[in-house]
């Protein structure tokens, strides 16, 4: 398995026990609250976990792997664009089909900037994990 998809493992795993700690939230206190998301602070360990060890480990990455984080971080980019956009124009017409005068609560603008990064990383783990997938079935690798 190469790095970049231990990586994207790691991140994915991270991501999953913040989503787990998010929902948790809105069920105890029911309200959403943008605390469970700093368990992604974990992802700091990453470098130190998944680290090259030897100098032919350094140079192992090739023009594949190039093109492989490209296109991750271009569909990412998208798909965080995408869910921020979301993120604030859902609630927006809720509120306004609902005729009431309301506002969005201080901890829902905080986890709107959240949900965007943790759709960025979400995305990109994603996407990486497909693209070498399919290689890996065309029968390189």
């Amino acid at each position: 398995m190469r790095p970049e998809q231990k990586r994207a493992w790691f991140i994915l795993g991270i991501c999953a026990v913040a989503l787990l700690g998010f929902v948790v939230f809105i069920i105890v206190f029911k309200r959403i609250r943008a605390a469970p998301f700093a368990i992604c602070a974990l992802w700091v360990l990453e470098p130190l976990l998944f680290r090259r060890k030897s100098i032919a480990e350094k140079v192992s990455s090739d023009e594949r792997d190039q093109m492989i984080a490209e296109k991750a971080v271009l569909f990412a980019g998208a798909a965080s664009y995408v869910t921020f956009i979301l993120a604030c124009i859902i609630p927006w017409i809720v509120l306004y089909a609902s005729g009431a005068e309301k506002l969005i609560h201080v901890d829902a603008l905080g986890t709107i900037i959240m949900a965007g990064g943790f759709a960025f990383f979400v995305a990109k783990s994603i996407t990486t994990l497909v693209l070498y997938g399919r290689e890996r079935r065309d029968g390189q690798d």
